[in-house]
């Protein structure tokens, strides 16, 4: 759903710009997928490279069951590395411009 996608990017600490980009979607057209409260709309193959990059970056989402949709991270650590290791390829990429 929309509000499964704004809570999976929020989780991760991601701008939509950053989903956006890997993704490779523009960020008009997450915004209209994060604000979504039901299923998020657009094109199924831009709904599902915004799930790929999502689950790459280390979160999982969970299905309806009897609960509600909802999403969680598959693992602290490797998200954190995984930020840590962005933190630090954008220091080095802003010193070399």
């Amino acid at each position: 759903t929309g509000r499964q996608i704004a809570a999976a990017r929020s989780l991760l600490g991601m701008r939509q710009s950053e989903l956006a980009k890997a993704a490779s979607i523009s960020v008009p057209t997450l915004k209209r997928m994060e604000g979504a409260d039901g299923e998020a709309p657009g094109y199924r193959n831009n709904i599902e490279a915004v799930r790929r990059a999502l689950e790459a970056a280390g979160v999982e989402f969970i299905d309806q069951n009897g609960h509600g949709p909802g999403v969680r991270l598959t693992s602290p650590v490797m998200v954190q590395r995984s930020l840590l290791e962005d933190d630090h390829r954008h220091r080095i990429c802003a010193r070399l411009y």
